[in-house]
């Protein structure tokens, strides 16, 4: 005669050959620590990967080239260079000065006659038998050059800017007076003037034209497969003990609601009485220049580049206003994203965490703060 202690005993073997069993069988213990540390090593991996090393595109800006001392425009699209130095033999400045009536630029940054850019500009000049140094429209200072060979050398950072004269300290700062540099300008002529030993070095910043170094884009394929390979184990554990994901989406969710209603149609309606913002002229204004330049950039700012990470969202106005500019038209992606957004939050989180009894005053709460939330600061383009 079989006991009960027998069938009991039999249906616990039965769960462990079936693989339904308890999580705490010689198995279980060790698919929790397993989970534990590849859940752990994710985490630490992704706070680490923003201080992991990238590759950085380095440039330099040496001049004279081929073309002599024949000034050249050369804009940054930082404005201010990360270094900048200049030499220029005291035989040429004083050439130069023999020659000007006027104080005559050694090196500038931006063009001489340019009024604007005195004020954002590094000078070196000479005048009387005196070289002078201004940034940013401070003279920083003057000093006589003495007879025989010598050089002015000029060398500026974030760090700090330093001039000399025949190896004598004309500036000395201990800050930042980095120029603006829109190219390299200078009033000495090769055909009368020596310009042997002429030359200006500018190292543009860089810091964030950049792509991932090995050990960084490595340690982002380890992060992803810890986590994901943490999050199967979990899925294991809850598989012995019986349990069972979630459904993604909650039985009958394609049916509407009196509340779905109400939202779409506020929706409609503020697409046609929704005022025009200053963003959506500002994004207009992006879509009718793409005409010209054959892409979506910020016409506004950053000569033109496209605005990553935004401009995926710029791509998608950009295809809807291949068939109209009009603004009912340009505004059904957030027409769309809002619904889209209306169902997630009333079917996804509000319907599975409420209790069916308090449901509908919840649901009439979310739909009014969706709305308004959405309709002021979403509804645009």
């Amino acid at each position: 005669m079989l006991t009960s202690e027998h069938n009991k005993a039999s249906g616990r073997a039965n769960a462990a050959d079936d693989g339904t069993g308890h999580p705490d069988d010689a198995q279980a213990p060790r698919l929790r620590l397993a989970a534990t540390v590849l859940g752990l090593l994710g985490a630490l991996l992704a706070i680490a990967v923003p201080l992991l090393p990238v590759v950085q595109d380095t440039a330099v800006i040496d001049w004279p080239s081929g073309n002599g001392v024949t000034p050249v425009n050369a804009p940054l699209s930082a404005y201010q260079p990360q270094e900048i130095s200049a030499t220029v033999p005291c035989d040429s400045a004083r050439s130069l000065d023999a020659r000007s009536p006027e104080p005559a630029p050694l090196v500038s940054t931006t063009p001489p006659a340019s009024a604007e850019g005195a004020a954002v500009r590094m000078l070196l000049q000479v005048s009387d038998g005196k070289v002078s140094v201004i940034s940013r429209g401070q003279l920083l200072g003057t000093a006589a050059m003495p007879p025989g060979a010598c050089e002015v050398e000029l060398n500026s950072s974030a760090a700090a800017t330093t001039v000399t004269v025949a190896d004598r300290p004309v500036v000395d700062l201990d800050a930042d007076v980095r120029p603006q540099v829109v190219g390299i300008y200078t009033a000495l002529d090769a055909s009368v003037d020596p310009v042997d030993g002429v030359g200006v070095q500018i190292t543009p910043d860089t810091r964030f034209q950049s792509v991932p170094h090995p050990v960084k884009f490595a340690g982002m394929v380890l992060a992803a497969a810890a986590v994901l390979a943490s999050l199967v184990l979990l899925h294991r554990l809850d598989r012995r003990v019986g349990r069972r994901a979630p459904l993604l989406v909650p039985p009958g969710w394609w049916k509407p609601t009196g509340r779905d209603v109400t939202v779409i149609a506020v929706l409609a309606v503020w697409v046609v009485i929704g005022g025009i913002t200053s963003d959506d002229g500002y994004i207009l204004t992006m879509i009718q220049a793409r005409d010209e330049t054959g892409y979506m950039g910020n016409y506004y700012r950053w000569f033109n580049v496209s605005e990553t990470p935004f401009a995926l969202v710029h791509r998608l106005v950009q295809l809807v206003s291949e068939y109209s500019l009009q603004p009912v038209i340009l505004r059904m992606p957030s027409v769309l994203a809002g619904l889209l957004t209306w169902l997630i939050v009333s079917r996804g989180i509000v319907q599975p965490l409420c209790q069916p009894g308090r449901r509908l005053p919840v649901h009439l709460l979310t739909a009014l703060f969706f709305l308004t939330c959405w309709l002021p600061y979403a509804m645009g383009l």
